[in-house]
């Protein structure tokens, strides 16, 4: 079913997986405010540490250093993904 929904949304082709949704929905719900407990049940993860690779993920966020030499080096202007995070990482 989930490959016949991507296609009529036209996504098919993208790498989009169930398990890519996963990753997004804890990371859309630690940055919104959730908490790791909250967000460890809410991927039913056995371990508090595989919730806080999202955590890390996030920090790493905002630092964006590897985006910014990435820029360098392609010569290109530093406009990054994560800039329409920005209000949620500056929390």
């Amino acid at each position: 079913m989930f490959p016949r929904v991507l296609k009529d949304c036209g996504l098919d082709g993208k790498g989009i997986t169930p398990h890519c949704l996963r990753h997004t929905a804890a990371t859309f719900n630690l940055l919104r405010g959730g908490s790791i407990e909250a967000t460890k049940s809410l991927m039913r993860h056995a371990n508090i540490e595989s919730t806080l690779l999202y955590q890390n993920h996030i920090e790493r966020m905002k630092d964006d250093s590897e985006y910014q030499i990435e820029s360098f080096i392609l010569k290109e202007e530093a406009s990054i993904f994560y800039d329409d995070f920005t209000p949620y990482l500056e929390s």
